[in-house]
Order: C-alpha cells, then structure tokens, then sequence
C-alpha cells in the first residue's frame, strides 16, 4: 500500500483518473437505482416508511381531510344527522353537518395517531405491496392483462371518523364499494411496471459493481504513485455523496413546486424526506465509505505523520498477524451478513471488505520492508519519548517572559503609540496584556 516509486514515473496516469471520474459517475446512478430498488421494490422498507409517513403530523392532516372529504362526498352527512336529531332540533342539521366537519377532520387525526389504526396502516400497506410485487414479477393469480388492480384500501379509516361522529350504524353498507381505495396499479401498467421494476433491479446492480470495479482498475493501474488514486477514489466517494444529497433537496423543492397546493405543501413536504430518507441514508454511507478511502490514502502517502504511523503499526502487522485477520474477519463478516437482504448490497459489501482486505496486505507487506528493524520496544520508546517531548513543550510554553524581553515590548509599544500607529486605546490595551504576563512570575 505504501509506494516506493518515484512519483515522476505515473504510467496510466491519465487512464486512472479517466477510470476515477468514470467510476463517480456509475456511484451516482448506484446510489439512485438502490434507493429505487429497496423503497419501490422491498416490502420491508415499503412498510416501514409507510410507518414513518402516518407519524408525521402534517401527513395524518392531509390523510384526516381526505377521509372527511370521501364520507361528505359519498354519504349525505345532512340527511343522516336529520334522521338521528329529534323532531324539534331537525332544523339544525345543516348547520350541524358544516359544524361537524371540523370536528370529524380533528377525529380522523386521533384515529390516525392511535397505534391501533397505525397497525391496520401498517398490515394494509404490506398487503398491498406485497400484491404489487407479485404482479410486477408475475407471481400467482392475481396477475391478468384484465381487470386486475393493485390498491390501497382506506375505508376503514372513513367508518372510524364516521364513528367518532357518531354516525356508524349501517354507514358501511351507504359506502360505495370502492371510496377509499388508492389505486397503487392497473393492469393496463402492468407492462410497462414489470419493466421497470426489472431495469431498477438490474441497474442498481451493474452500476454498483462498474464503480467498484472501475475504481480497482484505477487503483491497480497506478503503480508508483497508488495513494495519489485512492485518494482521488476517496474524495469521489465523499463528492458523489454530497451531490445525492443536493439533487434530493433540488428534486424535493421540484417536486413540492409541481405537485403541491400552497395548503398541501406541508404534507408533500414531510412526504419527500421521510420517503427519501433512505437515499439520504444510501448518501451518508457513501459519504463514510469515501473517508475510509482518504484516511487509506494518506497512511499510504509519504508525509512524516504517514510514515511514523507506518513505523509504529509494523510491528503489530508482522508480529501479530494472526489476531490482525481474526479482528478483520469478524468484522467483515457482521458487516456482509447485515446485507444479505439484497445481492445489489451482499456484493457491494463483498466488494469493499476485499478492498480492505487488499489494502490491510498491502500495507503489512511494505510496512515490513520500508521498517524492518521495528519492533515493539522501538514503538514502545518512541512513545515514550513523545510524551516526554509534548510535556516539556507545554513545560517551556508555561515559564514566564524574562523581564528584558518585556520591557523591550513596552518600549515598542511606546513607540508606536507616539508615532501615532497605535492609539491611545489600542496602547493601552496590548499595555495591560504585556504586564498580564509578568503576573505569572514567581
């Protein structure tokens, strides 16, 4: 990992920073087809976005005003309370119908927020996926070129706001059929979801490995001047996460200007960060990974801070070789099994834990042969020593200003006061500073 060549002889140089920039390019599409991929594709993640949306409060709102609209628009509220009110108060039903609008919208909110509906949220929405991804990837009977529909049912959260209002009874059976129900896919989509779905699946995929692979090539390419490449590699990773980010706050802005009314904006609001939550994750991983890379690069690098590291790590990489691999691999392995959830995230992680493990053998190997003479003892006194140096230094930075040396710093001052570069203020000033020091002295 160490480069011993001299840095004027960079063959390929041009070709690995190509590959480098090339390789930035595929990360980006990486990050957004996985994200495609897990909150489109995965039922899990599905669910437990969908979760977090029906927390948010500006979301339930939107979700309380939307079931209130659904029973005005499908029941005649009017009517119903008319027939509930005795004969002398049946005047009063249309007021009261307007009147309890507001309160049947405040209702929808506690029912939202109850973490009984929150699980019937959560079941219907799982269901609903889980239709959906057997229909995309032509699963079961439930798949047709007619009539077949995926859906979202929120008609029980309409009867609950009609009980809250006291208005359940034999609502249920006045409700259309289909009020309520948000439609996720038809089968007319159906072609053109399934192709989709495939392309999301495979480009997230091929655009992880290229810009791994492409970053090796870069990597293995530059012979002599290494660090200088992972470096680049590094700073790429922590780049393209920063751009991901920008581009979800431009969409999200776009996205809130395109689709939102000014009383709705709130809501999709709340809706485009929780449900690009996870590519904000996707971002900051990339974002670690890239600093991964950089901290490699410059223990790699020639500067004097690199090599004493190099010097002290030596003797741990050749004498303790075997608990080295024993740490690494049981970290890699906890860090690989946490992504077999997906192929896309087990070779990614399979990817970078051989580029640890390259570059821990790489290390170990020119660490021995630029110090073989280190040793635990030498690590231990340097130490030492270090220690020794640092507590001297705060030592002298302590004593106190010899007193010739301070009256030499008042004449100064004197004098640029009477030269009219200091003014009285500014003299008096830097005055009591100087004297503050003299106060130290035994």
């Amino acid at each position: 990992m160490t480069e011993q060549g001299s840095l004027s002889v960079r063959p390929h140089r041009r070709l690995a920073k190509a590959l480098v920039v090339f390789g930035a390019l595929f990360a980006v599409i990486a990050c957004f087809a996985a994200w495609a991929e897990r909150q489109a594709l995965t039922t899990d993640d599905w669910v437990k976005t969908s979760g977090e949306l029906l927390e948010n409060e500006e979301i339930r709102s939107a979700l309380a005003n939307y079931a209130v609209a659904e029973l005005y628009a499908n029941v005649d509220i009017e009517a119903e309370l008319d027939q509930a009110l005795p004969p002398n108060f049946k005047r009063l039903s249309g007021p009261a119908s307007t009147g309890l609008r507001e309160l049947a919208i405040n209702g929808g909110e506690r029912v939202l927020a109850s973490p009984r509906f929150q699980t019937l949220w959560e079941n219907a929405n799982r269901a609903a996926h889980e239709t959906l991804i057997n229909v995309i990837e032509d699963k079961g009977d439930v798949v047709s070129t007619g009539g077949g529909e995926v859906t979202l049912e929120l008609r029980p959260l309409i009867i609950r706001v009609a009980n809250q209002l006291g208005l359940g009874g034999d609502l249920a059976s006045k409700l259309p059929p289909d009020v309520g129900n948000l439609e996720i896919l038809r089968s007319d989509e159906l072609g053109l979801a399934q192709t989709i779905a495939r392309a999301v699946k495979g480009l997230a995929l091929v655009s992880s490995l290229l810009a791994f692979g492409l970053f090796a090539l870069a990597i293995y390419l530059s012979r002599g001047y290494r660090w200088i490449t992972v470096l680049g590699v590094g700073l790429s990773f922590i780049g393209v996460g920063i751009l991901v980010l920008v581009l979800r706050e431009l969409a999200g802005g776009v996205v809130s200007d395109q689709l939102a009314t000014e009383g709705a904006r709130p809501a999709v609001d709340a809706t485009w960060s929780i449900g690009t939550s996870l590519l904000a994750s996707i971002a900051h991983n990339v974002i670690v990974f890239g600093v991964f890379f950089v901290i490699a690069a410059w223990l790699a690098s020639p500067h004097r801070s690199s090599v004493a590291t190099r010097r002290a790590m030596t003797p741990v990489l050749r004498d303790y070789q075997a608990w080295v691999w024993s740490a690494f691999s049981v970290i890699a392995l906890i860090y690989v099994l946490s992504g077999v959830d997906s192929t896309r995230a087990t070779l990614t992680r399979l990817l970078l834990v051989a580029f640890g493990a390259v570059g821990i053998y790489m290390l170990r190997r020119d660490s021995i042969a630029e110090f073989p003479d280190a040793s635990m003892e030498e690590m231990t006194s340097r130490v030492k020593a270090r220690v020794k140096s640092m507590r001297e230094g705060r030592g002298r930075a302590a004593a106190p200003e010899p007193e010739d040396r301070r009256l030499d710093r008042l004449e100064r001052l004197a004098s640029l006061r009477d030269s009219g570069v200091l003014n009285e203020q500014e003299f008096e000033s830097e005055k009591a500073s100087v004297l503050a020091g003299s106060s130290a002295e035994p």
